[in-house]
């Protein structure tokens, strides 16, 4: 069944991502394309390998205090390498990521459970928390006759709590530390990995939030170059809402999800349609392109490092 699942989730991703083309026209498409300066791309592609960066420090600093044999630049190509698995095969970079720390790392399996989770929690705060001061934003600047930020702002900060609402249930023991159940265990795990290491959690935390940002800062680049205009808050929150999509990862990478999620949003909130979803595409283009070179290498050096 999951087998099924993966192969359908890449389908209907590719299915939604090449309708979009199609809607636009991909003419229309490839021409913005070609008029992308090249100053632009090597700014995106700056702000790619920081936010890659960012994210090798996040992933790092929690196994150097498991007193985990990982280097910085093991973290970085290691990121690459899930990525790259994962614009294959929805979920199959975590795989990736926990057989290259389970061979390489010398901590034990259940030390190395614990490590995904946290930043799943993480990430999912950093994008709620970041989704929620956008709408809260937008409501004291008397945008409160969109009914819908009141519904993104509850969905926001849902994603904020929901790891301490979880957190507070297994220490409520609603939910027993000893299950047999495999999620709640891994939960229970990351909960309290984050629990014991506090002084991190904040840094990690912010680590989250800057890369977050910095993702928006690259979509929202190309969404100035094409000409697009709206309200800063407005085109923030479009963009987070982006976020959530590939959060989920319902397709590979949340392919067509993503650049869905970013057309509703601007049709919504009256941001250029065409322009948004132009940007979400380019910025996914040059996300494959950049995925499949960097991914492509990083697993090389995991295979040769690995045999």
């Amino acid at each position: 069944m999951k087998k099924l699942y993966k192969t359908f989730s890449w389908i209907i991703g590719a299915l939604l991502f090449i309708s979009f083309f199609h809607i636009l026209g991909l003419e229309s498409v490839f021409s913005a394309f070609d008029a992308l300066p090249l100053h632009v791309i090597f700014i995106w592609l700056l702000l790619t390998l920081l936010s890659r960066f960012i994210s090798a420090e996040i992933l790092y600093q929690p196994v150097k205090r498991l007193n985990g044999n990982m280097s910085r630049s093991d973290a970085f190509w290691l990121l690459w390498a899930k990525s790259f698995s994962n614009q294959i095969i929805p979920f199959s970079g975590l795989s990736i990521m926990l057989g290259f720390l389970r061979n390489q790392s010398s901590l034990s399996w259940e030390k190395i459970s614990s490590l995904a989770w946290p930043q799943l929690f993480l990430a999912m705060q950093a994008v709620g928390l970041i989704g929620a001061y956008c709408s809260l934003t937008l409501i004291f600047e008397n945008h409160s006759n969109h009914l819908s930020i009141f519904v993104i702002l509850a969905a926001f900060v849902f994603l904020s709590i929901t790891p301490l609402i979880i957190h507070l249930l297994i220490k409520k023991k609603r939910i027993k530390k000893h299950t047999n159940n495999e999620t709640l265990k891994r939960l229970s795990l990351a909960l309290n990995f984050l629990s014991d290491h506090k002084s991190i959690t904040l840094y990690l935390l912010t680590g989250h939030v800057m890369s977050a940002l910095i993702r928006v800062a690259r979509l929202l680049l190309i969404f100035y170059f094409l000409g697009g205009s709206s309200d800063f808050t407005f085109l923030l929150l479009m963009a987070m809402i982006g976020e959530v999509a590939v959060l989920l990862n319902l397709t590979p990478g949340g392919l067509g999800i993503r650049e869905g999620a970013i057309a509703i949003a601007a049709q919504v909130y009256g941001i250029d349609l065409d322009v948004a979803l132009k940007a979400a595409l380019l910025d996914r283009a040059l996300i494959l392109l950049t995925t499949f070179v960097f991914g492509g290498t990083s697993l090389f050096l995991f295979f040769k490092k690995t045999a």
